[in-house]
């Protein structure tokens, strides 16, 4: 958020999955020493901080040094890949909590972090390779992002008679944190596809590198997992300024 004429105050996303905000001097570049503007969205940065001496800034710790470590390449010359990024910010934005001072900052990626980083990156690089497999990368970052908050639903065995689920014969059911089968499923209204349970084991036994190997993938399948997501975090869908951007 710029303030002022030339300075920012911005949200991080900490390797540890945790939020915090910063006042940033200068921060959106320019000046007479025409400084860059670093501090973009989805940018991967080292930061040194401390407390504001003057108590100028609401009480926020002020940057005091700061290095780029990764920027996207080519997400800004796509208009759907950037809709993307802002989805994927925004849900990181409502999923993570604020950073304590008590709790020590670690060097080793984390949880959401990883989730993050890597949805970013292979974003970039689908903009390189320009195949479009935009649904592929909205499900990798759904089902990456359910495992590591913990909402992993059960897998092998049907929410309602407890029987083994079949691939391609079995349905998520959000407001059950399952899928049911076949025979349970019925004539029940059905939202995603019989592929999804095939899809959720795909991507939590493989790395996001593999997110461009996902076949057979359909809207409704991503839009399920949204729902699915929204449901067990007590989200609206129309809390989010970004779904309609990426979800058709």
């Amino acid at each position: 958020m710029d303030y002022q004429e030339r300075d920012l105050v911005v949200k991080m996303l900490t390797r540890q999955g945790t939020k915090l905000s910063l006042f940033v001097y200068g921060g959106q570049g320019g000046g007479t020493k025409k400084k860059p503007k670093i501090f973009q969205p989805g940018s991967l940065l080292k930061v040194e901080t401390q407390r504001d001496k003057k108590n100028s800034n609401e009480g926020l710790k002020i940057v005091k040094d700061s290095k780029v470590l990764w920027q996207s390449e080519h997400i800004r010359y796509s208009s759907q890949a950037f809709y993307f990024q802002c989805f994927y910010l925004e849900m990181i934005n409502k999923v993570s909590q604020y950073y304590q001072d008590e709790i020590s900052i670690s060097e080793e990626m984390q949880g959401i972090f990883t989730v993050l980083s890597n949805a970013l990156f292979y974003l970039d690089q689908e903009c390189k390779k320009d195949q479009h497999l935009w649904l592929n990368h909205l499900m990798f970052f759904q089902v990456k992002l359910i495992y590591h908050l913990g909402l992993t639903p059960q897998l092998d065995y049907c929410v309602y008679c407890q029987g083994p689920l079949v691939i391609q014969q079995s349905w998520l059911i959000p407001s059950e944190g399952g899928f049911s089968c076949r025979a349970c499923q019925g004539n029940k209204e059905i939202l995603g596809s019989s592929n999804l349970l095939f899809h959720f084991k795909f991507i939590f036994e493989k790395k996001y590198e593999n997110v461009f190997s996902l076949h057979s993938v359909v809207s409704s399948d991503a839009k399920e997992l949204l729902q699915f997501l929204l449901f067990h975090l007590q989200i609206k869908e129309s809390d989010f300024k970004t779904t309609s951007l990426v979800f058709h």
